[in-house]
């Protein structure tokens, strides 16, 4: 978490950017650490563990910034992550959120930094492995549209909550995440709640390193049951 906030407040922005940090009730002691070293940064209390949807819309009720970043604490951004998306909105009114790309700890790139909406034909192709196949078809490869250039600006369909930029004015009137996921899926609702509203979701080709959930394990029959639980939700409600 001390890693994540300091490499968002030494990040080069022609914006002041102000810090809050939700702890979902740990138990380790971060509270009274980050408390110690981070005396400037906002630290919002939860008494019980409210789920990734939850949390960050706490955050996003106490944040007074007209652009907002919803970040993971097992990420390290760059200089220039942030002032991306000041750009990008201030140079296209249509634009009402955006992703990044996304460095794994090994140094590989991220295939989820882009992906498309997971409407059945994309769900079939990744499930079915032509998307491993055929990774940069436009028809079977979409799940994680690899035929776009990573090094570019482009359009996407789903922004990673890991790291999801977007307007606070259009966050508000969507209503943040929806609180029915508890974790998984609620980036890709929001993604797709922001395209049916008329905006466009962006991919910028700025880094940030992601250590991808070092507390879950993508294996786990728990990472499992909780992923699908969310495409569940996902399906019945659009």
């Amino acid at each position: 978490v001390e890693q994540a906030v300091r490499s968002v407040l030494q990040s080069k922005c022609t914006e002041s950017v102000e810090v809050i940090v939700v702890d979902n009730a740990s138990q380790d002691g971060s509270v009274s650490y980050l408390k110690k070293v981070l005396p400037g940064v906002t630290i919002l209390e939860s008494k019980e563990n409210l789920g990734f949807a939850k949390a960050n819309n706490l955050a996003l009720g106490k944040a007074s910034g007209d652009k907002i970043l919803f970040l993971n604490p097992d990420t390290i951004i760059c200089d220039n992550t942030i002032q991306a998306f000041v750009d990008l909105v201030q140079s296209n009114p249509h634009a009402g959120a955006a992703g990044v790309c996304m460095i794994n700890a090994d140094g590989t790139f991220a295939p989820e930094s882009r992906r498309a909406l997971p409407n059945p034909f994309v769900s079939f192709c990744k499930m079915s492995g032509l998307t491993a196949i055929f990774p940069k078809s436009r028809i079977f490869g979409r799940y994680y549209m690899k035929y776009l250039d990573r090094n570019k600006a482009n359009r996407i369909q789903v922004i990673s909550g890991a790291c999801f930029f977007i307007r606070k004015d259009i966050a508000l009137d969507l209503g943040g995440f929806d609180p029915a996921f508890f974790m998984y899926g609620e980036d890709i609702d929001l993604s797709y709640r922001l395209l049916k509203k008329g905006m466009e979701n962006w991919y910028l080709p700025v880094t940030i390193m992601h250590y991808k959930g070092e507390s879950t394990s993508k294996t786990s029959f728990r990472y499992v049951r909780t992923f699908y639980d969310a495409m569940i939700i996902f399906y019945r409600k659009h």
